[in-house]
């Protein structure tokens, strides 16, 4: 199956590609390996996943830093050129491919049309352009150099994103080691779960032979085969008296048994 992905690498930069796999978790899993993040996983030849996202995914906060990166690096350069803002606004409103921010620019552009001042454009979305992007809009308006006051701008986000990227990476890497040392952990739990379940098949076989092997009659068989024991008799017990007596070592005649019997003496 071939499969095409968008992932992060550990710098926080986006990758797209594609890959062959079985399924999309060996995919994720191959990519992992190479030390990438993946954000977004399909089948090739279907429409990419961030096409078929709405405006919420748009107006994230990525794409928006990007977008707003972009809006004024380029507005920067028609303003610096003498161009209108309201012409160059049009200007970019048309060249924007990414509809949701189109309609951003087109909301700007027909603010500024209907009298407004760029920077009471820019509150209708402050999503995308914060307090300190105003302030600095405003200060360039009123003091008369703009064009300057974009270009400090477009410095500004680019070291934004700069940032934002960096972190992304190192957040990225730090996921990616949790996710590592928590994939270790599994697989060491799962070995130990294995580990268990062999010892408990291992107790159960050796109580079962425990079981066979004492068994009463089977006990009574191996003495009756082994050792050919039988139960004693009344006729096999004898007084003492009855027993031989032993010989002595050194030659001198041994004590009757009736007499070791009186004196309590062992021959």
């Amino acid at each position: 199956m071939n499969l095409a992905y968008e992932a992060m690498d550990k710098s926080g930069q986006i990758v797209s590609d594609s890959i062959e796999a079985a399924d999309v978790q060996e995919a994720t899993e191959m990519l992992r390996r190479e030390g990438l993040f993946v954000t977004e996983l399909s089948e090739a030849g279907m429409k990419p996943l961030a096409s078929r996202k709405n405006s919420r995914t748009a107006a994230g906060k990525g794409n928006q830093l990007k977008n707003v990166a972009m809006f004024t690096r380029q507005l920067s350069v028609l303003v610096s050129t003498g161009t209108p803002l309201v012409q160059a606004i049009g200007a970019l409103e048309k060249q924007s491919k990414n509809e949701n921010w189109r309609v951003v620019v087109s909301t700007i552009r027909q603010r500024l049309e209907g009298g407004d001042s760029f920077s009471k454009a820019l509150e209708v979305f402050p999503r995308h352009f914060d307090s300190i992007y105003r302030s600095l809009i405003e200060a360039g308006e009123f003091g008369g150099h703009l064009d300057e006051m974009l270009t400090r701008l477009a410095k500004l986000t680019q070291h934004r994103i700069r940032v934002r990227n960096v972190v992304i990476g190192a957040m990225a890497f730090g996921l990616f080691q949790s996710k590592e040392a928590v994939q270790a952990r599994e697989d060491e739990l799962a070995r130990l779960n294995r580990e268990v379940l062999a010892s408990h098949e291992t107790v159960h076989v050796l109580r079962a032979e425990w079981s066979y092997l004492n068994r009463p009659e089977r006990l009574a068989a191996l003495a009756g085969r082994h050792l050919a024991l039988e139960p004693m008799t009344a006729a096999q017990i004898r007084p003492l008296a009855t027993l031989p007596f032993r010989a002595a070592a050194d030659g001198v005649g041994a004590k009757e048994p009736a007499v070791l019997a009186a004196t309590g003496t062992a021959p």
